[in-house]
């Protein structure tokens, strides 16, 4: 395997993982935002 090309994938799974975490921890604070949206209507 020629190493230019196994050096481009090893960073596009990087890229991949790293945009996949940044998803994840805004998806985790958009619910957040919500639940505590809702629990000020509630009260």
């Amino acid at each position: 395997m020629n190493v230019s090309v196994f050096i481009h994938y090893l960073a596009l799974i990087l890229l991949t993982f790293r945009y996949t975490l940044e998803y994840e921890s805004q998806h985790v604070t958009i619910n957040n935002v919500e639940k505590i949206r809702t629990g000020l209507r509630k009260e």
